[in-house]
């Protein structure tokens, strides 16, 4: 997955909802979300960063190290630790903090909220992600 590849969403293997940066506004909370191709839910890994089609990057609110921090859709700044992941398995890890992307209290409504929480192995949970392409 290059800058210039396809999109993706990012499914929760846990809920089926998409990640989706709520309101497609810089510094709002990444939610999980009935997918529908919007710029808002589509995903391109660029580096270590993960960038949305609106340009908006995942990212660790306020680059804190605390479980519960949220995840949110922030300007895109290239090589900045707080936009940096790994992917490992099923699990989205930030490599400021070692911390992955989690629905919070494993939720499966739609707009929960997405935080950053210890990772929890061994089968699919609700911190289980996989990146599907968009045919759109």
């Amino acid at each position: 997955m290059s800058h210039h590849g396809p999109w993706y969403y990012i499914k929760s293997m846990h809920s089926g909802y998409v990640l989706d940066i709520q309101g497609a506004e810089d510094g709002a909370n990444i939610i999980q979300y009935t997918p529908g191709g919007g710029d808002n839910q589509l995903w391109q890994l660029n580096g270590t960063s993960i960038v949305s089609r609106s340009g908006l990057a995942l990212d660790v609110e306020g680059a804190a190290h605390e479980s519960g921090t949220n995840a949110i859709g922030w300007t895109h700044s290239h090589g900045a630790e707080n936009q940096s992941w790994r992917i490992e398995g099923d699990k989205i890890i930030s490599t400021l903090n070692g911390l992955c992307l989690d629905i919070q209290d494993g939720s499966t409504d739609e707009s929960a909220a997405i935080i950053l929480y210890e990772p929890v192995y061994g089968g699919v949970n609700n911190q289980s992600w996989q990146f599907v392409a968009y045919d759109g």
